[in-house]
């Protein structure tokens, strides 16, 4: 899975400004919350790489989410974004219950 998450997720690209792209998407699925990160699936059928599902990651409450993931949308692509959807929810969780432990 290196090849699929981004390992740069939440720092600027050196080649684009954070308001180049722009991707509105509706939701297929919220994976849930956790760690004041809300995890979902969305299907983009315009995306430069082609028709493509994306994990996104973004602040609960705000407007702003990231993709650190990007799949084909065929059944075993959304079967992956499913495992790591999850898999980043988890690990969401698994930091905020550290974080709580430590204070």
């Amino acid at each position: 899975m290196s090849n699929v998450i981004r390992p740069d997720f939440g720092q600027k690209r050196a080649d684009e400004s954070p308001y180049d792209a722009v991707f509105v998407f509706h939701a297929l699925h919220v994976f849930g919350d956790a760690g004041g990160y809300r995890v979902c699936l969305a299907h983009d059928e315009e995306a430069a790489e082609g028709d493509v599902l994306k994990v996104v990651v973004g602040a609960v409450g705000g407007c702003e989410f990231e993709p650190v993931c990007v799949l084909p949308s065929t059944p075993e692509g959304r079967n992956e974004a499913a495992t790591v959807g999850l898999a980043i929810l988890r690990t969401l969780e698994m930091i905020e219950g550290a974080a709580s432990s430590a204070e």
